[in-house]
């Protein structure tokens, strides 16, 4: 199981706000593979509030412990967009900037360890915008066993 986030639930809005503006500015590179919208991997997901952004926003009842994100079509999914310690929690939500607008396959997952076993919320054909918010919301009736 992750560890929780206490630390970044601690800091208070402003902080964590310019934290990640300095990771977001330092970690500015895009790519054209097929790992879906180019953020670090390891990254923590950056608030935006402008360009090309992907949004995940988790209205269900379950945290989602793994995020992943490949371009429409691809084989094979990315690596884990949330990294080592990050959970999108219930009633939150998370964003990324985007390089490549275009589309993409989405799936969150839930812990491994959760009641009635591993789920997952699947979204295929996301068509990211260029200049816009494209939101995809995880709802209950969206998980299914794995």
């Amino acid at each position: 199981m992750r560890p929780t986030t206490t630390l970044f639930r601690s800091l208070s809005s402003r902080a964590f706000a310019f934290a990640l503006l300095g990771t977001a500015l330092l970690a500015a590179c895009g790519g054209g593979d097929d790992n879906g919208p180019s953020t670090p991997d390891d990254q923590t997901p950056e608030p935006n509030t402008q360009g090309t952004v992907f949004a995940l926003e988790n209205l269900s009842s379950q945290d989602a412990y793994y995020v992943y994100i490949k371009d429409c079509g691809a084989a094979t999914w990315g690596n884990d967009r949330l990294g080592a310690t990050r959970i999108l929690d219930v009633n939150e939500v998370i964003s990324w900037t985007v390089n490549n607008p275009g589309c993409y396959d989405i799936q969150a997952r839930t812990s491994l360890s959760a009641p009635g076993g591993q789920k997952k919320a699947t979204y295929p054909g996301v068509n990211v915008a260029d200049g816009q918010t494209t939101t995809v919301t995880i709802r209950d009736a969206n998980w299914t066993a794995m």
